[in-house]
């Protein structure tokens, strides 16, 4: 904890984008923030005359849509994070004016913004009262009484991170979701009998937390099909792309999820092993959806003997 006081002065928050992830991190700093102070938190866009009675800043963005984290970073203030999905945090002394606290919350892109935000409050913040000792917890205030001089840097080594889940099994997908966020997790593929009623509202609220939506659906599972039928290809071909034309293209996913020759303890279709059917099938028909989407996330699943 640095000795001064800074907490005797008011807090401001200086935005970039307020749109997706990174508005979800602005939300987050500021429900934490405030939940500290006695008075009514400011927080605007960079560049906007600051309240005259402001003198701790939060710094919330990336070094494009944030100028003020640039010319930090320029002027070695802090190290920015430019891995994907990663950031960096500091909380100091404002390096001109050394009255004052300066907290950078900065991502290489806007999952790394949120996932800042996240772990500025987990690591700057609520560590810091949870194993200080019961004394220290009860005269410590954070925005009040100063904060700690902090500094991290992060970045996933793991691009997709994630879970695959029954729809129907998920109660609460805002909870499920926001518990995703906090384990800096970005992938959620979503099987479901029927597409869900709400499925575009989990979509954008996954957006707005940085977590990707891939809905799952049959290519034949639990269906008599003849692999080596060109008839029976044609159909399931058409039936895919009816499905996520009909059902699913517009929602916003970001892809789609398949099984087919599935949960069977056959080796064999015929004479051909299961293995190598499935590798023609799901190339067959994938060339197919690739042909009117080649941007399509297109993922398959297989359990079988």
């Amino acid at each position: 904890m640095d000795s001064r006081n800074y907490g005797n002065e008011r807090w401001h928050i200086s935005f970039g984008s307020y749109s997706g992830p990174e508005r979800t991190a602005v939300d987050m700093v500021y429900g934490l923030v405030q939940g500290f102070v006695p008075y009514v938190l400011t927080a605007a866009p960079v560049g906007e005359a600051l309240p005259e009675t402001v003198r701790n800043r939060i710094l919330v963005g990336t070094l494009k849509d944030n100028p003020e984290l640039e010319r930090l970073a320029q002027e070695g203030f802090f190290r920015p994070q430019t891995a994907p999905e990663g950031y960096s945090i500091k909380c100091a002394p404002a390096p001109e004016q050394n009255d004052c606290f300066l907290v950078v919350i900065q991502g290489s892109d806007s999952a790394g913004v949120l996932y800042a935000a996240v772990d500025f409050e987990r690591y700057a913040v609520r560590d810091r009262a949870a194993y200080a000792g019961e004394p220290v917890r009860r005269k410590y205030r954070p925005f009040q009484a100063g904060l700690p001089v902090f500094e991290r840097s992060s970045a996933p080594r793991i691009e997709h991170r994630g879970f695959w889940s029954w729809g129907h099994v998920i109660y609460d997908y805002r909870s499920y979701i926001d518990h995703m966020c906090a384990c800096k997790l970005n992938t959620l593929i979503l099987w479901n009998d029927y597409v869900p009623l709400n499925a575009s509202q989990v979509v954008a609220y996954a957006h707005d937390h940085a977590v990707k939506v891939i809905f799952g659906f049959s290519w034949c599972w639990g269906e008599k099909v003849d692999p080596d039928s060109p008839e029976d290809l044609e159909k399931w071909t058409k039936s895919v792309l009816d499905t996520y034309e009909g059902q699913y293209r517009d929602l916003g996913c970001d892809g789609i999820y398949f099984q087919a020759f599935t949960e069977t303890n056959d080796t064999t279709i015929g004479d051909r092993s299961i293995s190598e059917l499935v590798i023609d099938w799901v190339g067959a028909i994938s060339r197919r959806v690739y042909e009117r989407y080649p941007d399509l996330w297109i993922q398959f699943g297989l359990h079988a003997t």
